[in-house]
C-alpha cells in the first residue's frame, strides 16, 4: 500500500509540474520505429508475452505483459530493462549503470495476462533510477 501512494504522489507531481509550468519547449514524439525496436527486443526476454508504449507529452507510460508466476523481482528486472530500452532508442542519453536522468518521465507496470500487476514504478525526467 505504501508503493502505491508513493506512485501515486509522483504521478501528481508530474501533472502539477506539467501544468505549472509554461513556456515549455514541445516535447519530441518518440516514433514508431522506436518504439517497436524497444518492444520487439524486451519481447526477446524469456517469460515476455507483450509489450507496449504510449506517451503523452512528456511522460511514456510502458506495459509488459509476463507469463504467470514472474517472480517480482524477475518483474521489476523486465521494467528497467524496458526503460533502458525506450530510453536508449529514442534518442535520449545511453543508460549507464544507473538509467540516469532524461527527457521523458517514465510510467512503468509489469501485469499478468488476466492484468493483474506484479509491479509498477515510476521515474521522473530528474530521477536517476525507477521508484517501484
Amino acid at each position: 500500500m505504501k508503493t502505491k501512494n508513493l506512485i501515486w504522489a509522483m504521478v501528481c507531481l508530474f501533472l502539477y509540474v506539467g501544468c505549472s509550468t509554461s513556456q515549455k519547449e514541445p516535447v519530441r514524439r518518440i516514433t514508431e520505429q522506436e518504439k517497436q525496436f524497444a518492444i520487439s527486443n524486451i519481447q526477446e526476454h524469456k517469460g515476455v508475452r507483450a509489450a507496449s508504449i504510449g506517451q503523452k507529452e512528456e511522460t511514456l507510460s510502458l506495459a509488459v505483459i509476463v507469463d504467470y508466476g514472474m517472480p517480482k523481482a524477475r518483474a521489476k528486472e523486465i521494467g528497467e530493462s524496458f526503460v533502458r530500452l525506450v530510453k536508449s532508442s529514442s534518442g535520449e542519453e545511453m543508460p549507464g549503470k544507473e538509467i540516469g536522468r532524461g527527457v521523458y518521465d517514465y510510467l512503468i507496470g509489469v501485469y499478468y495476462p488476466n492484468k493483474d500487476e506484479v509491479v509498477f514504478g515510476a521515474k521522473a525526467s530528474i530521477a536517476p533510477r525507477i521508484s517501484w
